[in-house]
């Protein structure tokens, strides 16, 4: 796996814990390059990994989208601490539900800087990202948001 696609593959089935899934916009408080960006992550996958967390985050033209699941109480603490971060301003929860099975769970933290794939790269989801990784974009129907995130999954395998 490259470091873009989360490094540590999890093969995590649930049980008998309930497993949440929280899908959530903010923008950037500074601008991030992969530079700055790909340390950062390998310390946010490490500790994803501990926690039982997967999830996979997107940046885009200073906005990002992430998915998190993973036991409930370690998601609600997880975006907690996303909410006060100070990388991060308008922090915006898109949709928070129960899930059965996890559907990133190949990644602690995978990660797709947008602005850098090549435009033939995100043809089939175009329409998805013509206005940003905004919650203006996505707040009538958060449900885009997580098939947006789940189609970027499915071609990062």
């Amino acid at each position: 796996m490259t470091p873009r696609e989360g490094g540590i593959g999890l093969d995590i089935h649930v049980a008998a814990t309930p497993v949440l899934c929280i899908v959530y916009v903010s923008s950037a408080s500074r601008s991030f390059d992969e530079r700055k960006l790909l340390p950062m992550l390998k310390s946010f996958r490490e500790n994803n990994a501990r926690a039982n967390i997967t999830g996979l985050l997107l940046y885009k033209g200073g906005n990002f989208m992430q998915a998190i699941e993973g036991p409930k109480e370690r998601v609600h603490e997880l975006f907690e601490k996303i909410r006060q971060d100070p990388r991060h301003t308008g922090v915006y929860k898109l949709l928070e539900r129960p899930i059965i099975k996890r559907e990133f769970s190949n990644f602690s933290m995978g990660f797709q800087n947008v602005d850098a794939l090549p435009p033939d790269a995100t043809e089939d989801v175009g329409n998805f990202l013509a206005e940003g990784l905004t919650a203006d974009s996505f707040r009538e129907n958060p449900g885009r948001a997580h098939k947006l995130l789940r189609m970027f999954a499915m071609n990062m395998r």
